[in-house]
């Protein structure tokens, strides 16, 4: 299998597809890079990080050993490797059902968001997604656990900014119940910066969509939207 050091990479609903820029416009030649089986992770999301390291990072929004979801490093020879797994709504101690990307900070590790679940500290698994760090060998921390009444469910990539903080959407919650915009210091403080207004003149509820296209891949006639592709 081909290194991807120069593929253009894209997801989709279905996938999650590096491409080299030459067969950008002919998908014939996509490669299979790793199908999903479930208990690897189901429905990729969101993009994929090429990494310091040289390998790509992502996380599946269901699926795995606890059916939560997973983050996953894959190597340019197309081996994967579980690095975390997301619990359900029973087991979400760190939250579960990861759609944003992952981004790598400053320091050197990956940083993402969960849309549900994590817990704020009542020993029970009732937050509304989190914001954590994982080391790119699969040390996940929890840096935030969402809830009434801040935001609620973050679903997009965070960004961290020239001020060192990272930045962040979540699509309910806040002042209006609406969404907000937050900062979070490197010592894991959130800051709600900005809440969306109820009546929706400032946008409300509009969140980053991870899903730019579909492609479905049918190894032996069967169909299978659980694919990493080249």
């Amino acid at each position: 299998m081909k290194p991807f050091a120069n593929a253009l990479i894209f997801a989709c609903a279905a996938c999650v597809c590096p491409i080299a820029p030459s067969a950008a416009a002919d998908m014939a030649r996509l490669e299979v890079m790793h199908n999903f089986v479930g208990s690897d992770g189901m429905s990729p999301a969101s993009g994929l990080l090429k990494a310091s390291d040289g390998n790509l990072y992502g996380t599946t929004y269901h699926g795995g050993p606890l059916g939560g979801g997973t983050v996953f490093r894959i190597t340019p020879q197309g081996q994967l490797t579980t690095l975390h797994a997301f619990g359900d709504h029973l087991t979400g101690v760190d939250g579960s059902l990861p759609v944003g990307a992952l981004i790598e900070g400053s320091d050197g590790n990956l940083h993402g968001t969960t849309s549900l679940y994590g817990d704020p500290g009542t020993g029970i698994f009732d937050g509304r997604g989190t914001v954590f760090r994982v080391t790119l060998s699969g040390v996940l921390t929890t840096r935030h656990v969402f809830r009434r009444p801040g935001g609620e469910q973050p679903f997009a990539a965070l960004l961290q900014a020239n001020d060192g903080h990272f930045y962040g959407t979540t699509v309910q919650g806040g002042a209006g119940g609406t969404g907000t915009i937050f900062r979070m210091t490197s010592d894991g403080t959130i800051t709600t910066v900005y809440a969306f207004r109820t009546d929706a003149s400032d946008g409300a509820q509009r969140r980053q969509q991870p899903r730019r296209c579909c492609l479905p891949h049918h190894p032996a006639g069967r169909a299978d939207r659980h694919a990493l592709l080249r």
